[in-house]
């Protein structure tokens, strides 16, 4: 059997995404942006040209790449990046050494597949705590049914926030019964190499 292929995260890699440029109204000619990723200590020069960002990297490495705007189905147009080395369209690029580069260029994996069970079951219980307008994490209080939500829906999702949050707090509950065993073995093996040193 291979070995498993170990991505590298989106989380630490520089993103680009086109999207929240078009949001900020950040993509017509002659302007320019600095982004920072300061959790990385990197940071680039955006240049745009008619339908091309150039991207300056802090060490003279500079690439383009081309924004293709599309037609929306209900009006308006949207925009996404063409991958420069795949040229294929994607709304997120990210930087890999000196250049940008698409998902598929450099395989990363997506957030929530290098999380443990466990923070998955969080992260699906605070997710479904803040559809109803409730503070994330499995120990805060309940709170009460939006006026906006069907009964059956709003007991359909507290049934499954119960559920996950017993499962995270039963995970919980090992982990404890594990470090608590792990301490007393330890206090037992200190106990026993104090004995026998005097």
């Amino acid at each position: 059997m291979a070995p498993p292929r170990i991505w590298p995260q989106e989380l630490y890699l520089p993103q680009l995404d086109v999207r929240l440029l078009h949001r900020e109204g950040l993509l017509f000619s002659g302007s320019s942006l600095r982004l920072s990723w300061l959790h990385l200590q990197r940071e680039c020069e955006i240049f745009v040209r008619g339908d091309q960002l150039l991207v300056t990297w802090g060490r003279g490495y500079s690439e383009s790449v081309e924004i293709i705007w599309r037609q929306g189905t209900l009006g308006g147009r949207y925009p996404s990046l063409r991958c420069p080395n795949f040229q294929r369209s994607a709304a997120l690029i990210y930087g890999h050494d000196r250049f940008f580069g698409c998902r598929v260029f450099k395989p990363v994996a997506y957030r929530c597949q290098s999380e443990s069970r466990y923070d998955r079951t969080l992260r699906r219980a605070g997710k479904l705590r803040e559809r109803l307008g409730w503070q994330r994490g499995v120990i805060q209080p309940v709170g009460q049914r939006p006026f906006y939500m069907n009964r059956t829906t709003f007991e359909r999702i507290t049934t499954q926030i119960d559920e996950l949050t017993h499962q995270a707090l039963g995970v919980t509950n090992k982990r404890l019964e594990w470090t608590i065993h792990g301490l007393e073995g330890r206090r037992e093996d200190a106990h026993a190499v104090g004995s026998t040193a005097s």
